[in-house]
């Protein structure tokens, strides 16, 4: 014998729940954005530092401060090592924007389902402007 299983019917959100998850969404959003700046001009410096260190002699000493420690290290491997670290970070930069794109596709979700409940009068301000057009006779008032 087969089961039926029952038909789930999406639950009927409230108002105060749909104004929870979509702030949840919009907070989530600027979190990934301050966390994607931060990424970025982290990964800028350590471009600028490559940049720096490529017009050196692969013969130069580097000192490089490791959990709390200095460190010496040849030129070739400190560059090596920041290699690795740009793309740990451009991989991590992809996700973040992936991550962003994602809640913005939920919060303009919200924002098509419910525009009422997260827009209040744009309807209402949408419906007077027809009402305005429907109701003007086009004549020129002197």
């Amino acid at each position: 014998m087969e089961e039926k299983k029952p038909e789930e019917v999406p639950k009927k959100l409230t108002e105060q729940e749909i104004i929870s998850l979509y702030t949840k969404a919009k907070r989530q959003y600027t979190a990934f954005f301050q966390k994607t700046i931060e990424f970025e001009d982290e990964l800028s410096g350590i471009n600028l530092v490559l940049k720096t260190l490529s017009k050196l002699n692969d013969n130069r000493r580097c000192f490089r401060k490791i959990g709390g420690v200095l460190v010496e290290k040849d030129l070739p491997s400190v560059k090596k090592d920041l290699e690795v670290e740009v793309s740990n970070f451009k991989a991590t930069l992809e996700t973040l924007y992936k991550a962003m794109d994602q809640q913005e596709a939920i919060m303009i979700d919200y924002e098509k389902k419910y525009p009422e409940i997260l827009r209040p009068g744009t309807k209402k301000a949408e419906e007077k402007k027809e009402e305005g057009e429907k109701k003007s006779t086009g004549g020129v008032l002197i």
